[in-house]
């Protein structure tokens, strides 16, 4: 018997794991050790987020549609800085971080023109960008 998929908890893990790898610019790794993991982890993320998104895109049945999306937009946002925060540090290779960085970044823009233009996902003219959408959840710095 199949379950039905709960992308609200696949998005709760796939942060929580992006949350993990944004901690990694701020300390003394030496990329010599960490950054064979750094470069899985990274695609790893990029090929969840992908997946999710091609799911959820081609779904017609999905409850809290819209919430998923806009979920998913931050995490490939997130995603997106989160590797280029890993290759500034050079804990990561540019030629492994840019397509992901590029691809997350192409996602997160394509979920917002699409959450902003499909009136059937919103049910409302009210819309909520990004930037508002990450502010009002912005992790604590505890």
């Amino acid at each position: 018997m199949n379950r039905p998929v709960e992308y609200q908890d696949n998005l709760f893990w796939i942060t929580e794991k992006i949350k993990l790898l944004e901690k990694a610019p701020a300390l003394n790794l030496d990329p010599k050790l960490f950054s064979k993991q750094l470069i899985q982890d990274l695609q790893w993320v990029d090929q969840v987020l992908t997946a999710i998104n091609k799911r959820l895109t081609q779904s017609k049945h999905t409850p809290q549609k819209a919430e998923c999306l806009r979920l998913l937009m931050l995490a490939a946002g997130r995603a997106a800085e989160m590797g280029e925060a890993l290759c500034r540090k050079k804990l990561v290779p540019q030629e492994a971080a840019l397509p992901v960085v590029k691809n997350q970044q192409e996602t997160a823009a394509a979920l917002e023109r699409l959450l902003r233009d499909d009136s059937t996902l919103t049910g409302s003219n009210e819309q909520v960008t990004r930037e508002e959408f990450e502010f009002l959840l912005q992790q604590d710095t505890d």
